[in-house]
């Protein structure tokens, strides 16, 4: 058979079956180096995918979020990487059992306290009384320095533990968090190239061809070393600045609003309820890290009347100050120093209204982004409009527990991460928005503010820690000058128990499980009952399948007189795993209680487990004994 080309020239079917052949072996050339590479890769065991939750070693019935899930977002340059709060819960998820994840950066973690600081534990603590019948989960999967990619790349595993409700608070780390438009650890600044990337990244070719391109760009860096005791904080900045509006500006409001958009478009295909809090930062007390004009020929002009406003203000000539402030605004209204300025100024003449309008202005026009302008709340409200999710209006319940409305220092304790009351407030405002909006079963009673206030489990020693952390964060750049680091800490003498504790945690010297432990023995000794039965009960919540620290809140309450609350936990540590000195325990419990056949029944038990336990031997004899004489035991 003949066939002809386009220009008429004829040519054989053989010749044409040839040159299809031919164009197939060049197609498949590649695609089979690359396959053979793919595979030769995985055998190897070259890159990790990094799964977000993993089996507890030892106890593969819980899950909980793998350690190092964020190296997904960090190059192979980072030696250490933010980890979460380790939230244990049960892989197996039945009817019984409320789940709530928690996704956002590292004020959803509950930095600088974690554990019973974050506003998390907070809130299922809160929840685990509002509803005794349920057992809850509050699982939280927030992770310092990373944004909506990271929680939008977290969603699909997510669903697949069937959370009942999902809670977010993040914003802040849009810019400068990982992926991010203004992070060193970028991909570009096109959202569908980064999703694209993250999409692929199980592939182990692209972690080669990523590696492989990171060392080349090492080759070219500078050789100079980076300064020791840089914070994460310090090291995510790419771009310090990035102006009010400009193009960067567009570029990461943009990427929030199309990654929180997809995050609730996944969410709503599975019917999983959303609530998306405002966010909320230092007003008030924290000055724009860098505010300069948008021309620079108009700097020096606007610095000498901000210089002059403030001098006015230094001498309480607050109407002339103001003055010289607006002149600046009205020279420049990209700069942020004139309207936080100004904002002192009204705050003094005790015109708020003004002074939270600039406040917020001098805010959003700082040009080192570290704090989420406003237009993140209104996307984040926009969002909820457009998909039917509820919003928790976070921010304004921070404003309402600030002097003036205008949040501060009282509650916030650097730029943005909130303090203990601080973080109870966003409990507070989710817990309340959680009953309010329906998205829970309704409850028969609520536990009000102040009894949830009193029974936050924030040990002293993680709030030490905490405070040794914020020092650490404050003592650098940017709240210092550029390679300006204070080392004070390195050299710190604890005094005390507690701040021994709080000190070695931080060091790494020792874990938070054995400072705790320690902290609980340190107050049982000083019969401070009820803060032993604090740091129990915040072992708890940290380790939920051992049976150590339920048997811990089960002495501590049998201390305090609450017997029957005593038996509940004893009980618990016996359900995971049975032990002579928690049965002898129970035993005396129940003779106390007035039931010594339960009591005997307990010391047998021991005995059955070891037959060598000379006090099991000693309390069942001289129960029997009482039997026998009809005498109550002593």
């Amino acid at each position: 058979m003949i066939v002809r080309t386009s220009h008429g020239t004829p040519k054989s079917e053989w010749y044409v079956k040839k040159n299809r052949f031919h164009y197939i072996v060049l197609v498949l050339i590649p695609v089979s180096f690359f396959a053979l590479l793919e595979g030769g890769l995985r055998l190897s065991g070259y890159g990790d995918t990094y799964p977000l939750f993993a089996p507890v070693p030892g106890y593969e019935q819980f899950l909980v979020q793998n350690k190092d899930v964020a190296r997904r977002y960090f190059g192979p340059r980072s030696a250490t990487v933010p980890s979460g709060l380790n939230d244990v819960f049960r892989a197996e998820k039945d009817s019984t059992i409320l789940r709530i994840f928690v996704q956002g950066g590292s004020s959803a973690a509950g930095y600088p306290y974690y554990y019973g600081g974050s506003f998390s534990r907070m809130l299922e603590q809160r929840l685990q009384q509002t509803y005794p019948e349920r057992e809850v989960e509050v699982i939280n999967t927030a992770l310092a320095a990373v944004n909506s990619y990271t929680l939008l790349d977290f969603v699909d595993e997510i669903i697949e533990q069937e959370p009942d409700v999902v809670l977010i608070y993040a914003g802040h780390n849009e810019f400068y968090g990982a992926l991010g438009v203004g992070s060193t650890e970028s991909l570009g600044r096109f959202p569908f190239v980064v999703r694209s990337f993250l999409a692929l990244r199980t592939y182990r070719t692209l972690r080669l061809m990523q590696d492989f391109v990171t060392s080349i760009a090492d080759a070219f860096r500078s050789n100079t070393v980076a300064p020791p005791g840089r914070t994460l904080m310090e090291r995510m900045v790419g771009e310090q600045k990035i102006p009010y509006r400009s193009t960067l500006y567009r570029m990461g409001i943009h990427q929030f609003e199309e990654n929180i958009d997809r995050l609730l478009k996944r969410y709503a295909q599975h019917n999983i309820s959303v609530i998306l809090g405002t966010v909320a930062s230092n007003e008030g007390d924290q000055p724009p890290f860098i505010s300069e004009t948008a021309f620079p020929e108009l700097q020096n002009d606007y610095d000498e009347l901000v210089l002059a406003g403030t001098e006015l203000a230094s001498r309480s000539i607050h109407d002339a100050a103001i003055q010289k402030f607006s002149a600046a605004i009205e020279l420049d209204s990209i700069g942020a120093s004139a309207y936080f300025e100004r904002a002192k100024s009204y705050r003094y003449l005790r015109q708020i209204e003004n002074a939270v309008r600039d406040f917020r202005a001098a805010r959003d026009r700082d040009q080192l982004r570290f704090r989420a302008p406003g237009d993140i709340n209104n996307v984040l409200r926009a969002l909820a409009d457009r998909h039917g999710s509820v919003i928790a209006e976070s921010h304004a319940a921070l404003s309402s527990g600030s002097p003036d409305g205008i949040i501060g220092s009282e509650l916030i304790l650097e730029h943005l991460h909130p303090n203990v009351n601080g973080y109870f407030i966003l409990s507070d405002v989710f817990y309340n928005t959680l009953l309010d909006s329906g998205v829970l079963p309704e409850a028969s009673e609520r536990i009000d503010t102040p009894t949830a206030r009193k029974e936050v489990l924030l040990t002293a020693v993680d709030d030490k820690y905490g405070m040794l952390r914020v020092r650490q964060l404050k003592g650098s750049w940017p709240f210092q000058a550029p390679g300006t680091v204070d080392r004070s800490i390195d050299t710190m003498s604890a005094v005390g128990t507690i701040d021994s504790l709080a000190l070695a945690v931080f060091r790494s010297e020792i874990r938070w499980y054995e400072a705790t432990q320690a902290l609980r023995e340190f107050y049982l000794k000083n019969n401070n009952l009820p803060l032993a039965l604090q740091a129990s009960m915040a072992m708890i919540q940290q380790y939920p399948f051992l049976p150590t620290p339920y048997a811990y809140a089960g002495e501590v309450l049998a201390r305090m007189g609450r017997l029957t609350e005593s038996g509940v936990y004893l009980d618990v540590a016996l359900d995971i795993e049975s032990s002579v000195s928690v049965l002898i325990a129970r035993g005396n419990l129940s003779v106390i209680q007035g039931d010594p056949g339960g009591g005997l029944a307990f010391f047998n038990e021991a005995l059955k487990l070891d037959p060598d336990s000379e006090r099991a031997r000693e309390l069942r004899e001289r129960l029997l004994s009482a039997k026998d004489n009809n005498t109550n035991p002593e």
